[in-house]
C-alpha cells in the first residue's frame, strides 16, 4: 500500500535528519489515503487550503491532517 510506504519512507527520513522531506512524505501519503481510501474528491490542482476544507468535515482525521498541513 502506497500510504503505508510513504511511512516508512517518512520515518527513514526524519531518522537521518531530513525533516522537510520526511514531511512531505506524510503529506502525499495523508493526500493518498483520503483520495483511495476516504474517497475524498481534492481534484488535480487542489490547493493545501482547498484540501484542508474538503478535509474538515471528516472529523476523526481533519485536526491531524491540518497539523500535517500547518507544519
Amino acid at each position: 500500500m502506497a500510504v503505508r510506504r510513504a511511512a516508512r519512507s517518512a520515518r527513514a527520513a526524519w531518522a537521518e535528519g531530513r525533516v522537510r522531506d520526511a514531511l512531505a512524505l506524510l503529506y502525499r501519503g495523508a493526500l493518498a489515503h483520503l483520495v483511495h481510501e476516504r474517497v475524498v474528491d481534492l481534484g488535480p490542482s487542489a490547493t493545501e487550503g482547498e484540501c484542508l476544507r474538503r478535509v474538515e468535515p471528516i472529523a476523526d482525521i481533519a485536526g491531524d491532517f491540518a497539523r500535517l498541513t500547518r507544519a
